[in-house]
């Protein structure tokens, strides 16, 4: 547990500038404004660590319910108690567009595409370039917010890596400034299904000044194939310009 503090509280202190949505569900809303976003994340596994501090992600907004983003990371990975190896991530180009919204009920879809400029001999990367794509839908009623959001993904030249992934998220208004939410996210590492991984996780978005958002999440696995159990942790600052 002493570990897992100390890089919460590194994680912290570097994100002075920062931003990122917790939650695996995304929002529904594509971005009025251009934003800045840097997040922080550590993976506690059993046969190895990950702490991507930072991630970065620069988001403008092209026309009304249309954004394009881009997101670079810095990776080191932990092994026996030690970092051993470290470097930037894939970097990652995504698109929101909110294409419908009735009432309290919003949908939109959110394509990325990653480019393999981490290293996969060192275990930060990918090795190919990939293909994600999500569709998203949100309801928003009183102090409730619900959200679902299913994806599939894809590497380039490795087909048998397909992926899909359904998350389920409910988050309500506690304060004027304050939502605390839940979800729950089941990912197959193959699209036919035949193994689901389940996770848990529990965050919260704090509005403390105008244009801030603080942001927090904590999760850990439930279930996985490989009997391999994760935890997560990630903090982010939100800034919107």
């Amino acid at each position: 547990m002493n570990r897992i503090a100390c890089c919460l509280c590194l994680a912290l202190l570097a994100t002075t500038s920062a931003l990122a949505s917790p939650f695996k569900v995304s929002s529904p809303n594509a971005a009025s404004a251009p934003t800045v976003k840097v997040e922080t994340e550590f993976k506690d596994g059993e046969s190895k660590d990950t702490l991507t501090l930072p991630k970065v992600e620069l988001k403008m907004p092209v026309v009304p319910n249309l954004d394009l983003a881009i997101k670079t990371s810095y990776r080191a990975i932990r092994r026996e108690g030690r970092f051993t190896q470290s470097g930037p991530g894939d970097v990652e180009v995504l698109s929101k567009w909110s294409f419908l919204r009735v009432g309290g009920f919003a949908m939109a879809i959110e394509p990325l595409v990653s480019f393999p400029t981490g290293s996969v001999r060192r275990g930060i990367g990918q090795g190919e370039a990939g293909f994600e794509l999500p569709l998203i839908l949100g309801y928003k009623t009183g102090p409730w917010e619900l959200g679902t959001e299913v994806g599939y993904t894809h590497l380039h030249h490795r087909r048998e890596d397909d992926a899909f992934y359904l998350g389920l998220l409910v988050m309500r208004r506690v304060l004027p400034t304050l939502r605390v939410g839940t979800e729950v996210v089941l990912e197959s590492p193959r699209a036919h299904m035949d193994a689901v991984d389940t996770h848990l996780d529990i965050g919260l978005k704090w509005n403390f000044a105008p244009r801030f958002e603080f942001q927090a999440l904590g999760g850990t696995s439930l279930h996985t194939e490989d009997h391999q159990r994760v935890n997560k942790f990630k903090m982010a600052l939100e800034i919107r310009f």
